[in-house]
């Protein structure tokens, strides 16, 4: 018996040391200068390769994923995007996303996510979450 729990808590214990040791792979682009990360259309990730976070090819090093969006006001306005590694920002490296404005009115979004590949788009747990808590409302209040 002390046998079988030896060699379980020694797989645990390997097991999570290789998770934290080897790197996360993220996609990394950005709309402005890569056609295959364009704001406006679906992210297609047959044209996008991951990269090693804690390779040379990472331009930003880091240890979770990122996707980070701007949206300017105005019917004329803009949309950009941009996929990364990411190493330390205000929101950490838990899985999260945060929205506010910046100059002139400029929309801003920006989510962590710490799975392989994980920043392709918004995260659709958030989107159904929310639609599902307002359809919810939604029945009750009309009843």
């Amino acid at each position: 018996m002390n046998e079988n729990i030896l060699i379980i808590t020694t797989i645990l214990f390997l097991s999570t040391v290789l998770q934290t040791t080897l790197a996360i792979q993220c996609y990394q682009c950005d709309s402005d200068f890569d056609e295959n990360c364009r704001a406006d259309k679906p992210f297609d990730t047959k044209l996008n390769a991951l990269v090693d976070c804690l390779s040379d090819e990472a331009h930003t090093p880091g240890s979770y994923c990122v996707k980070k969006e701007w949206r300017s006001p105005g019917w004329w306005g803009w949309h950009k995007v941009t996929r990364r590694c990411g190493s330390s920002t205000a929101i950490g490296s838990r899985e999260t996303c945060i929205r506010g404005f910046e100059d002139q009115g400029v929309y801003i979004r920006e989510c962590n996510c710490n799975t392989d590949g994980c920043n392709t788009a918004i995260s659709t747990q958030a989107t159904l979450l929310t639609f599902m808590t307002s359809l919810f409302i939604s029945i009750y209040f009309l009843h």
